[in-house]
């Protein structure tokens, strides 16, 4: 059923104030473009916007996605009646902080575009990360002009990050930056970043070519641009209060009908660093479904229990969208919509988000076909994860022993001791964060299921293989001949090579290939 429209009288809907130019070499390069689609909704429910941003630049841009723990900051500004919503990083703190917050930010590449749906539940209640927080107040006010501002990079964001964890040096070298961070009673330096960055938000957590979770630097990252889009002769209803999130209640769901509306691999598997994993017949086969019909308990009761683990959203990437019908019996008993695996959209405007590791991966374990693909997937996020723990470890291990890095060689742990030395070096962790990395989901019990290619170092060529599939062991390192095939089905076996690139090797061919020396 269409959204009745309420009180919507636009005098205009911009697109980014002006265009976004780069000079590069004495020439111009635009940017991004944000653009609406459409008009703002506003229903008894919720508030819900559409938009496109389009990067017009030969180079990655990299969008603000999420703002500590919210998808946003959204408050009033009660002299003109402007509702902001806001989703940028590099803004001076007006009020103390907690601790340092993370941003999470997603890669449109470069001639791509990346649509989103804006979904707030009525009335809007503030979010505040930096801003000034006002009085609670009992009444509901109304924005008459919406403004939305999202931050963004240019470049290589995730190389930019990893090289500021790499330095010796402060982030913050200028005394109005040190002081606003000691104000705040945060560090203003880079030490204990790297373990903050190798932390919940990122580890765990598929396609880190896609996305990456940037903690707060206090103006070490350069070069933000933000995109703005604004529509007035609204009339949006807005509480100055905090209240609890209505999640719904599942406890009557037997059986669940997945809708796909667009092909189910993007639903299932929305990034292209997913979607390498697999062959061309298994993708044939993501884009044949239509419809799963899930009844088993084991399945759905994950399900059920992980929805009210969501995290409070109000931005969903309009890209791989399933209808989930809930059915009690015969009777039909909600309907919500999921994007891409990631998140949900309740009927009533409510987003929520979900990134844990398992996230929504209960329904990705529908069928086997599914099942042994999201394996294959899962353990393709363990090696990048390890990536990221062997390009760092000098970096962490200065930290821990007070040393410089500058003392510190850039190198990978001894072979013959892999393992241990990224065990101690990154105790930090939980015991089960620490060792889902070590372990392929589909492999047969044991306490690591990766092997090192002892020829590969820290500066060896960018194709090298770093680690591979094995045998469970601990140490364990070698050439081709200690690869297994036999961890996943059908066969095949992953490889890390030195620039962080996974692969899915099938046959005996395909692994001599690889550059192993």
């Amino acid at each position: 059923m269409k959204a009745i429209v309420l009180c919507i009288c636009l005098s205009g809907i911009a697109e980014t104030e002006e265009p976004q130019v780069l000079s590069r070499n004495g020439v111009s390069e635009r940017l991004a473009v944000a653009t609406a689609i459409g008009e703002p909704i506003v229903t008894s429910k919720a508030l819900e916007w559409r938009y496109q941003v389009r990067n017009a630049s030969e180079q990655d841009i990299w969008l603000c996605a999420s703002v500590g723990e919210y998808s946003c900051e959204a408050f009033m500004a009660a002299s003109d009646e402007t509702l902001l919503i806001r989703r940028r990083f590099a803004i001076v703190p007006e009020r103390h902080l907690a601790a340092n917050p993370s941003a999470r930010y997603v890669r449109v590449p470069s001639g791509g575009v990346r649509t989103e749906l804006m979904s707030f539940r009525l009335p809007i209640q503030p979010q505040y990360v930096f801003s000034a927080r006002r009085e609670e107040r009992t009444t509901i006010e109304y924005g008459v002009r919406l403004v939305l501002e999202i931050g963004y990079y240019a470049g290589d964001l995730p190389g930019i990050v990893f090289e500021l964890l790499s330095r010796p040096e402060t982030v913050s070298e200028t005394y109005s930056e040190r002081s606003q961070a000691r104000e705040h009673g945060l560090s203003h330096s880079l030490a204990g970043m790297p373990e903050a960055f190798l932390g919940s938000d990122n580890e765990g957590r598929g396609s880190k070519r896609e996305w990456i979770s940037v903690p707060y630097t206090w103006g070490g990252i350069k070069g933000e641009r933000v995109l703005r889009l604004s529509a007035d002769g609204l009339r949006i209803p807005y509480l100055e209060q905090d209240r609890s999130v209505e999640r719904p209640g599942l406890s009557m769901c037997t059986r669940m009908e997945m809708k796909f509306k667009r092909p189910a691999i993007e639903c299932l598997f929305p990034f292209s660093s997913e979607q390498d994993l697999l062959s061309p017949g298994e993708k044939q086969y993501l884009h044949s479904l239509d419809t799963v019909v899930i009844s088993d308990r084991r399945a759905l009761d994950p399900f059920i229990a992980g929805i009210r683990k969501g995290i409070w959203d109000a931005f969903v990437w309009d890209h791989g969208v399933t209808e989930l019908k809930c059915y009690g019996g015969d009777q039909h008993v909600i309907s919500l919509m999921m994007y891409n695996g990631l998140e949900i959209v309740m009927p009533w405007g409510q987003a929520f988000a979900y990134e844990h590791p398992e996230g929504l991966r209960s329904l990705r374990m529908a069928t086997p076909e599914i099942r042994s693909l999201d394996a294959r997937v899962q353990c393709g996020t363990n090696l990048h994860d390890m990536w990221y723990r062997l390009r760092l470890y000098h970096r962490v291990r200065a930290a821990s022993s007070l040393r410089s890095t500058a003392e510190m060689l850039e190198v990978y742990p001894r072979p013959e001791d892999w393992c241990r030395d990224i065990s101690f070096t990154y105790s930090h962790l939980s015991e089960q964060a620490l060792m889902r990395a070590y372990q392929c989901p589909s492999a047969s019990k044991g306490k690591c299921h990766y092997a090192m290619n002892p020829n590969c170092k820290y500066e060896s060529p960018a194709d090298m293989v770093l680690l591979f599939e094995t045998k469970a062991g601990w140490n364990k390192h070698g050439g081709p001949k200690t690869f297994t095939f036999d961890n996943h089905d059908p066969r095949g076996g992953l490889v890390l090579l030195n620039d962080g690139t996974v692969k899915f090797i099938r046959t005996e061919e395909e692994l001599q290939q690889l550059r192993w020396k």
